[in-house]
C-alpha cells in the first residue's frame, strides 16, 4: 500500500519509510506523523508489561 499511494501535495515521488513524498508539504508531515505515532504504539504494545502482583 505504501508504495502504491501518493498524497504529496507537490506530486514527487522520492520514497521514504513513510511512503513517497517531498517530506515538506502538510500532506507529507501529516503522512509522516501518522507513520511514527503507529510504530511508536506498536513498540510500545510489543514490550513486555510488568506484572506489580
Amino acid at each position: 500500500l505504501i508504495e502504491n499511494t501518493l498524497s504529496c501535495y507537490n506530486g514527487i515521488e522520492i520514497q521514504h519509510e513513510w511512503g513517497k513524498g517531498c517530506d515538506n508539504c502538510p500532506a507529507c508531515r501529516l503522512r509522516k506523523n501518522g507513520y511514527e505515532t503507529f510504530l511508536k504504539l506498536r513498540q510500545k504494545r510489543m514490550l513486555p508489561t510488568a506484572n506489580f502482583m
